[in-house]
């Protein structure tokens, strides 16, 4: 008896008879039409669009990390990049913690704006989150049917916590839009679906995992030689490159998956965390059960032949990784003191880490609603399908209070820190630089965009010597110890040094230095601007 072809995960027979020209026309004949494809590009957009201009203030970010973000890319354009070839800059020293594209992408987009505005990070993470919707679309399309597809591209267009976190201007949007696209191009482009999962890799951590996780499915259950070789060329290029880029800067070839993990899983950044919220053990415990659930899903989804293998193991990796980190992590534990009131979500489950899972998860709801009900029960199955999608689409609105409760009326520290910008520039008579506080984004970026001063002129004062001091306290050696402060200065041709009183050593320098090295000039909560006068001694 004749052996049944057997199918491929898309569908396709590989033995007698089907060429490799048809299977290619077959999924050239799955995308949809031009004009639905810029259709649900448009809506994912002007959903994003209009929240961002018509709620929020473009200017106003709800989350300190965007500026820290626009940092960090603005000081390696103009600080960095003249230092070595795509030297990143921070005063924070936390620049290569984060990845290298979206410093890059944000470069770019000063350029072509022709502004630093904190404006221009948001615009390009609301392009890119519309992106991730559109492939979402495809990819759906591709592997089941174009009503379940559109439904998935509505109900992601206009959900809260995806229209909220793609206009903040982080960088996640860019991150899973590459990795999506990697999905969506192996079966055409195979090579370039490598290339593309990597670059994601180069966006954040936790994506660099998730795409070699994903070449190494390809490696296991593709059957086709040829794709495997290319995607895993596309990849294996960029990433060598990659490994050779953060060895030479950082000394660590996986710096960002290292440091993620030892700093925020591990807890080596915060080791005076040993508190959980009593509210937040149960949630705990949850967590640690979803992370197993999800990981086993993935494990089926490996084991088992899906169409649609690579977007479900991403999807499954994403949701096991943050209940990972949730659940056996202390990244949990930052959230003890958010406080949370009756009737609204708590801000774990509406943060930034949750914002693709439950865009996957809405997803295969979709999926099941408007694919396998229809198809199983026919007319009824689309009516009752119609009817479940309606009513999730109409109580995933309901975020938007708790949206509103933790992050639209936040208050951010932007006024004070426009008013000390403000009072800095004011002080400095230009011919020297700014000492700053490590930890001044926001500060940074209103010197720069509100005063015109130029990066060239602001030095961040985290690594002073005190960064660098080995003994137990300087302050008992200050004799010895002020000469090292002293040429420091000097060779920072220091004008201005603006202390926040929350650091521990350089406000107790002041006290001592009062009136010889230094002298205050300003101040405003909390900060202390203080005229350095070494050309005075």
């Amino acid at each position: 008896m004749k052996k049944k072809p057997e199918k491929d995960i898309l569908g396709y027979e590989e033995e007698n008879g089907l060429t490799e020209e048809k299977k290619k026309k077959e999924t050239f004949n799955s995308l949809p039409p031009w004009y639905l494809i810029l259709f649900v590009f448009l809506l994912a957009l002007s959903a994003r669009l209009v929240f961002l201009l018509r709620f929020t203030r473009i200017d106003e970010p709800m989350i300190g990390d965007v500026f820290h973000h626009w940092q960090i890319a603005y000081l390696s354009g103009v600080v960095g990049f003249k230092h070595g070839f795509l030297r990143l800059w921070d005063f924070k020293g936390m620049e290569y913690y984060w990845g290298l594209l979206h410093p890059l992408i944000l470069v770019a987009a000063f350029t072509i704006f022709r502004s630093v505005s904190i404006v221009v990070p948001r615009i390009v993470s609301t392009l890119f989150g519309s992106g991730v919707v559109l492939l979402v679309f495809l990819i759906v399309s591709r592997h089941f049917n174009k009503k379940a597809a559109f439904a998935s591209a509505v109900f992601l267009s206009l959900m809260p916590t995806a229209v909220f976190h793609d206009t903040l201007g982080l960088q996640e949007p860019l991150g899973l839009f590459f990795l999506l696209l990697g999905i969506y191009l192996f079966y055409r482009w195979a090579f370039f679906a490598g290339f593309s999962l990597m670059l994601a890799g180069m966006v954040r951590a936790e994506y660099w995992l998730f795409g070699a996780g994903l070449v190494l499915a390809i490696l296991i259950k593709e059957r086709n030689f040829d794709r495997k070789v290319l995607v895993l060329l596309g990849y294996s290029i960029p990433c060598t490159f990659y490994l050779k880029y953060m060895l030479d800067y950082t000394g660590n070839p996986i710096y960002p998956i290292y440091w993620n993990f030892l700093g925020a899983v591990a807890g080596e950044w915060s080791p005076s965390v040993k508190e959980l919220a009593p509210r937040l053990v149960p949630a705990r415990l949850i967590c640690q059960i979803l992370t197993g659930i999800f990981f086993i899903s993935g494990l089926i989804v490996l084991w088992k032949k899906f169409k649609s293998y690579l977007f479900l193991l991403l999807g499954f990796a994403n949701l096991a990784f943050v209940f990972l980190i949730l659940g056996f992590g202390v990244y949990l534990y930052g959230f003890s003191a958010v406080p949370i009131h009756s009737g609204f979500i708590d801000k774990i489950w509406i943060g930034k880490l949750f914002a693709f899972p439950w865009a996957f998860l809405a997803t295969l709801a979709v999926i099941f609603l408007l694919y396998f009900l229809p198809k199983r029960m026919g007319r009824l199955g689309t009516a009752l399908g119609t009817l479940g999608f309606l009513v999730g689409l109409g109580a995933t609105q309901l975020i938007w209070p708790s949206i509103n409760q933790h992050y639209l009326l936040y208050k951010s520290p932007l006024k004070a820190n426009r008013k000390a910008a403000e009072i800095v520039a004011s002080k400095y008579t230009g011919g020297g630089t700014i000492l700053l506080p490590p930890q001044s984004e926001f500060l940074t970026y209103f010197l720069v965009y509100n005063e015109g001063i130029s990066g060239e002129k602001l030095v961040s004062s985290f690594y002073s010597p005190f960064y660098y001091y080995k003994g137990k306290d300087p302050f008992l050696e200050w004799v010895d110890f002020r000469e090292e402060v002293i040429e420091w200065l000097k060779k920072q041709q220091a004008k201005l040094f603006v202390v926040d009183t929350y650091e521990e050593n350089h406000p107790r320098m002041m006290e001592l230095e009062e009136g010889k090295l230094f002298e205050a000039v300003g101040a405003i909560q909390p900060f202390i601007i203080y005229k350095v006068k070494i050309g005075e001694n």
